[in-house]
């Protein structure tokens, strides 16, 4: 009975996180109501985490879930205003962190419903978001001096 349930549950894990890293059938999904966009919230949401979970590497997966995540933004109800402000460091050398920022967007509207309807809470969310990712050595971010002088900063506040 022990070994069922173990032998189970690895089974459900090990298809869960095959599952959860092949985006390939997210480029199939079309999306052209509200109420297709609110169906797809949650894909929207794994895309993001993906994105906002790995080090910036432009593979297959991250190029997938950024469109994903760009094409899910365009049609939701929920209203995005994407400010350079809060995106430190984003230059064109650096472009990639605009995906990064997507990214912290969705993820800040969606974890939390009360967020999603206010835009400005959404951009503080994800400033938050973007800064830790950027932060995290592991991500391998290259650090220009408005980045470190912002991480710094919000750093000697916490």
């Amino acid at each position: 009975m022990i070994l069922r349930i173990g032998l189970a549950l690895f089974f459900l894990l090990v298809g869960w996180g095959l599952e959860a890293q092949d985006f390939k059938k997210i480029k199939r999904i079309e999306m052209e109501t509200l109420e297709e966009y609110k169906d797809r919230e949650e894909e929207a949401l794994q895309c993001a985490e993906y994105i906002l979970s790995n080090p910036i590497d432009e593979s297959q997966e991250q190029l997938i879930c950024l469109q994903f995540v760009m094409k899910w933004m365009e049609g939701t109800h929920i209203k995005f205003v994407i400010d350079m402000a809060n995106m430190p460091g984003y230059s064109e050398k650096n472009s990639a962190l605009l995906g990064i920022h997507l990214a912290a967007l969705t993820k800040a509207a969606l974890v939390d419903e009360e967020v999603a309807n206010d835009p400005d809470r959404i951009q503080a969310e994800a400033k938050e978001l973007y800064l830790d990712y950027c932060a995290n050595k592991k991500n391998k971010v290259k650090m220009n001096k408005e980045l470190k002088k912002e991480i710094k900063a919000r750093e000697a506040q916490k």
